[in-house]
């Protein structure tokens, strides 16, 4: 599905069933398409699909976002797949046709009663049928967008509330100076004997694997474009390929302040769309946040 065009010509699709975009022929993320679009390099079809390419990357991984314009399968009914010219003498003879058959019947006398009350219940039942057949597959169909939020707010939103949370480190005490140990004079020719204090062993910290390296990049990039649960995180920088271990790794030592990202995604919720207290709360566990840390995000907002 065409959604936009790069500023070379070529056009970008999306492949819903890979959850990528294609550039011409390349694939590419909807990181790295986002990136363009900032760069002022892409072309959308209309403001609502690069809405809709800006909630892909707000939403983790295993929620499936419909593009634009998509609407949800349904079944196709016999009277969809008639042609034009059928559809007309359909709609022209069939209600009216059965109705007269009906009265025709009755005022001929053409079977005996029961016989035409059991033609009169089957002609009334395919004729309720047909109208109920015909609006259904004339009815309109919304097409169901994705949740999107400004990327832009919700960066900043991120580095602001990280910079107000994080508090300053407390100065730390001078330490008192050790007294001096007094000579210990036996003779006048003992000299006075000092004790040199202990040194501790340096331990060095083992060197990260460049898997491990890797994803800690990966991890303060997503941090720096939208907030994540520790769950959600992790599951995110799996699904870009790296093993859980070095994943679990990276969030664990990039260590954000939890309750502030909670706090940030209850807001980039409210941001485009209503919510009870309950229902946000239950929205954040979903997210993969804790319910202590759901409950602290939910009050910061005002709830």
């Amino acid at each position: 599905m065409k959604v936009g065009t790069y500023a070379d010509g070529r056009d970008i699709r999306y492949e819903e069933s890979t959850r990528s975009f294609i550039v011409g022929d390349a694939p590419f993320t909807s990181e790295q398409v986002l990136a363009f679009d900032a760069a002022g390099q892409v072309t959308w079809v209309s403001d609502e699909t690069r809405v809709w390419a800006q909630g892909l990357g707000m939403l983790p991984s295993q929620t499936t976002v419909a593009p634009p314009n998509a609407t949800q399968p349904q079944a196709v009914g016999w009277f969809t797949r008639l042609p034009i010219w059928a559809k007309i003498l359909f709609v022209l003879f069939f209600p009216i046709s059965i109705p007269y058959g009906i009265w025709a019947m009755w005022k001929n006398r053409s079977f005996n009663q029961p016989v035409r009350i059991a033609l009169t219940v089957v002609g009334s039942v395919l004729l309720i049928a047909f109208l109920v057949d015909v609006a259904n597959d004339d009815a309109p169909q919304d097409a169901k967008s994705g949740n999107v939020t400004s990327s832009g707010s919700a960066t900043s939103q991120s580095t602001d509330t990280e910079a107000e949370s994080e508090p300053e480190p407390a100065p730390e005490p001078e330490p008192e100076p050790e007294p001096e140990p007094a000579p210990i004079v036996e003779e006048p020719a003992v000299e006075p004997v000092v004790e040199e204090p202990a040194v501790e062993p340096v331990v060095e910290e083992p060197a990260l694997t460049m898997g491990q390296q890797q994803a800690i990049a990966k991890g303060e990039d997503y941090l720096d474009y939208t907030a994540f649960s520790r769950k959600g995180l992790i599951e995110q920088l799996v699904f870009e390929g790296f093993s859980t271990a070095d994943a679990t790794f990276a969030v664990d030592y990039i260590a954000p302040d939890w309750k502030a990202q909670a706090a940030l995604k209850a807001q980039d919720y409210l941001d485009y769309s209503s919510f009870s207290r309950k229902g946000l709360i239950d929205q954040l566990v979903f997210e993969g946040f804790t319910k202590a840390q759901a409950e602290y995000g939910v009050k910061a907002v005002g709830y």
